[in-house]
């Protein structure tokens, strides 16, 4: 039944959070879920010889979801760190020992290739720098306490599951023993639920699928569910809980949602993305070593005009936004190199006029407006709904 729900959640997940698809958050699911299925089957046993292979398997897992995005660990600091906790609370210090081995064999079987590979390129020293302590630094610098509540608030309301959840676990908590694995599971699984939420909010922007790495966090309240509706001797029981699933899911407009969108998916013509429009457009104007940088962070719009970039930063928003260095590295490079086509696909803010514009977009906008002043570059706004393409005078 773990697996089964475990299908079923991912494609029906994507229309409430996936957006267009391709999220990083998207290809880690699979190695979390499989973090969290032996998690939870180890917990279920709790058995007292070694599980090498099991650690082996999740430190493998835990390196793939490392070099994709690090803040998605949380699974695996939530059950792996509950059971090796276990492990020392019952002084079994030869198993923590072997499990420590097997997982580290597992994270540098993924790991060592891509750091001598980075150690090769002399790139180590940056990977560690961007990719590990500048995401840190974003985090820290864009939010705050209140930003990180409200938009944990925002991501809970997003899904009815979220609540049926939490009510599950409740429920499960009540009805389990205390000394039993069931509520260790239970407990486990309560824990994943609330650091999942305020994971997907540390960095305060209202994005929807930073909510993906919740999805995994109701896979197991809803086999307890499930349990409890088929299982449960209590038919009272079971028909209240089985009655609650479908006023939760049938008024939280989730269902609507869905059968709109599968409807107008069989229905309506497909039409060209705007990157595909401005992408062959591009093509167009431009000889494939002409060089287009975009302004944003709309980089698809480079691979599908198959024309690069040799900016170092040729996405800038909101990596500018958190780093002033970055800003003034990038306006350097854009002065001096002066591609064939600027495309912009920054929006100011003018919904909330009091809200304070990012030095990096006032200086931006001021630029790109000295450019066509001065008659060096023609601004576009025709082809592409919010963006505005400009062209370099011969």
């Amino acid at each position: 039944s773990f697996f089964s729900v475990i299908i079923s959640f991912l494609p029906i997940m994507e229309y409430f959070y996936y957006g267009n698809g391709n999220k990083t958050e998207e290809y880690a699911l699979p190695f979390i879920l499989l973090i969290l299925y032996t998690s939870i089957k180890y917990l279920k046993n709790r058995p007292k010889e070694p599980q090498n292979k099991m650690w082996f398997v999740n430190g493998l897992a835990s390196a793939v979801i490392l070099w994709l995005q690090p803040n998605l660990l949380v699974v695996g600091v939530v059950f792996l760190g509950i059971i090796g906790l276990n492990l020392l609370i019952n002084k079994q210090f030869k198993n923590v020992l072997l499990a420590i081995v097997f997982f580290g064999l597992g994270l540098a079987v993924v790991s060592l290739p891509i750091v001598i590979y980075l150690l090769k390129n002399n790139a180590l020293k940056h990977c560690i720098n961007v990719y590990l302590l500048f995401n840190l630094k974003y985090t820290g610098d864009e939010a705050d306490f209140l930003s990180i509540l409200t938009t944990a608030i925002g991501n809970w309301s997003r899904t009815a599951l979220s609540t049926l959840s939490l009510i599950v676990l409740i429920i499960g908590l009540i009805k389990s023993d205390k000394k039993s694995n069931e509520y260790l599971i239970i407990i486990s699984s309560i824990i994943f639920l609330i650091i999942s939420y305020i994971i997907s909010a540390m960095s305060g922007r209202s994005l929807p699928y930073y909510a993906i790495i919740c999805i995994p966090a109701f896979v197991y309240p809803t086999c307890l569910a499930l349990n409890y509706v088929l299982k449960d001797k209590n038919q009272g029981f079971g028909t209240f809980l089985l009655t609650l699933v479908v006023i939760l899911v049938m008024f939280c407009g989730e269902t609507n949602q869905l059968i709109t969108k599968v409807i107008e998916a069989r229905t309506k013509d497909v039409e060209k993305w705007d990157d595909e429009i401005v992408a062959d457009y591009i093509k167009e104007r431009t000889n494939e070593n002409d060089e287009v940088i975009v302004l944003g962070n709309r980089v698809r719009i480079n691979l599908l005009s198959e024309r690069t970039s040799s900016a170092k930063y040729f996405f800038q928003t909101p990596i500018a936004y958190a780093d002033e260095n970055i800003s003034k590295e990038f306006f350097k490079w854009l002065k001096k190199d002066k591609p064939k086509i600027i495309v912009n696909t920054i929006v100011r803010q003018t919904e909330f006029p009091e809200e304070e514009e990012d030095p990096f977009v006032t200086e931006l906008f001021d630029y790109l407006e000295k450019l066509t002043k001065k008659g060096k570059y023609i601004a576009n706004k025709k082809v592409a709904k919010k963006v505005t393409i400009y062209e370099r005078v011969k």
